[in-house]
């Protein structure tokens, strides 16, 4: 079973980082009472639901500020933890970790979703583009009527045509095989 277990950080990491001092909220993933990593985690502000297969935490993320927004050339005081959510499995496995401020969003089952993208939470797999989903017990379905990234020019599969992804996308949530319904 996971739990989330509080983490202090010692006022030396505290210092570097520049993390404030009434910054508390830090924890690490423990399975069966085991660490599963020294990995920090932040909940963020909507929890988690540790008993669903896949869950969100915020990964905390040893970063640099970019000096256009520190003025300063120094890489001791640009220094910062990043944000980045993050999906992990039930063992407290990262799937997915997302750069600084994208909007993910977990869907439901195997499913997540990144500006109406919808994709594998395993493989990573692509889906199609819906600005609206609807879901039953065992499946989500998709109405990918325009899908944005196979009329793109710089859509890395061109192989694909735009047309053989339209439809609604029937995606079975425990394990990520759909069919296409034309």
């Amino acid at each position: 079973m996971i739990t989330l277990v509080h983490a202090t950080l010692s006022d030396e990491y505290r210092v570097k980082w520049h993390i404030s001092s009434n910054l508390n909220d830090f924890v690490t993933i423990y399975k069966d009472g085991k660490q599963v990593s020294p990995q920090l985690y932040r909940e963020g502000g909507f929890g988690a639901n540790l008993n669903d297969p896949y869950f969100m935490l915020l990964k905390q993320v040893e970063d640099y500020y970019d000096y256009s927004i520190t003025k300063s050339k120094s890489k001791k005081r640009n220094r910062h933890l990043a944000n980045c959510w993050c999906i992990l499995d039930q063992n407290g496995i990262e799937k997915q970790v997302f750069k600084q401020f994208t909007n993910v969003h977990l869907v439901t089952g195997i499913v997540y979703s990144i500006d109406g993208k919808y994709y594998n939470i395993e493989t990573g797999e692509y889906y199609g583009h819906s600005s609206h989903y609807m879901k039953s017990a065992d499946f989500l379905f998709i109405n990918n009527e325009y899908d944005f990234d196979c009329y793109n020019k710089n859509y890395k599969d061109q192989s694909v045509n735009p047309k053989d992804r339209l439809g609604i996308y029937k995606i079975n949530i425990h394990d990520g095989s759909f069919e296409l319904i034309k």
